[in-house]
């Protein structure tokens, strides 16, 4: 009896079979691995970016902080000031505060991803409403008291949401009086329609005077924690 022969193509020693038989079979599994593998790079290469951009922060906030103490002392300083002009304050703030969501939004790790899509939305309100009155500044204290105030509701609420749905993170209770004192300055505004010029350009500067120097505490906690993470073990 002879030996029996191997599946190939006719050679005796039937290398060529073999290794034409194996390749299906580990081609395959090797695309799919390396396609897997591009996709764990993209993945890992996303993931440090946003952790780079997290790492700064600290300074977008406290960049943020300056901006609204600034314009509430000179809201503070100039309580006449024409409709005009608090226009023009006002939307400075709102880009500022706006901006400053929107990287939340992007850069938060820790919120779920309805809170950062709200961060995102509520970013891109505040950025309308500003570009609005930067644009019009002819507008009238209804419309103005109107767009701050609701804007002033929904940063509120979305501070206490974030405070109540977050785990332990650095800055929650400065959060959680940031977003009480935002959705009270926010309802006052909305329910006292013969409000004066005057007196919502105080609660204006007194908004962003205290919210800004609540962006600075929580910026240097922001920054105390990330020494903390990055300090070797």
């Amino acid at each position: 009896m002879t030996a029996p022969h191997s599946a190939s193509s006719g050679r005796p020693d039937g290398t060529q079979a073999s290794v034409q038989a194996g390749q299906p079979e580990t081609v395959v599994p090797q695309q799919r691995q390396a396609d897997v593998g591009r996709g764990t790079v993209e993945e890992v290469v996303v993931e440090r970016r946003l952790t780079a951009l997290g790492r700064k922060s600290w300074l977008v906030v406290l960049t943020a902080a300056v901006g609204c103490v600034a314009v509430g002392i000179l809201l503070l300083a100039w309580p006449s000031a024409t409709l005009t002009i608090v226009a023009i304050l006002v939307g400075v703030s709102l880009l500022v505060s706006g901006l400053l969501r929107l990287f939340d939004g992007f850069t938060a790790r820790g919120e779920t991803g309805g809170m950062r899509a709200a961060y995102i939305v509520i970013g891109l309100l505040a950025i309308v409403a500003g570009l609005f009155f930067l644009r019009h500044r002819d507008v009238t204290i209804f419309l103005l008291a109107l767009l701050v105030g609701a804007y002033w509701v929904v940063h509120g609420v979305a501070d206490l949401g974030v405070a109540a749905t977050s785990g332990p993170m650095p800055g929650r209770g400065l959060r959680v009086v940031g977003g009480l004192f935002s959705l009270a300055a926010g309802i006052v505004v909305l329910f006292w329609p013969s409000i004066s010029l005057v007196l919502l350009v105080t609660i204006l500067g007194a908004w962003l005077l205290f919210y800004g120097v609540v962006l600075a505490m929580l910026a240097f906690r922001l920054r105390r924690q990330l020494k903390r993470e990055l300090k070797p073990a």
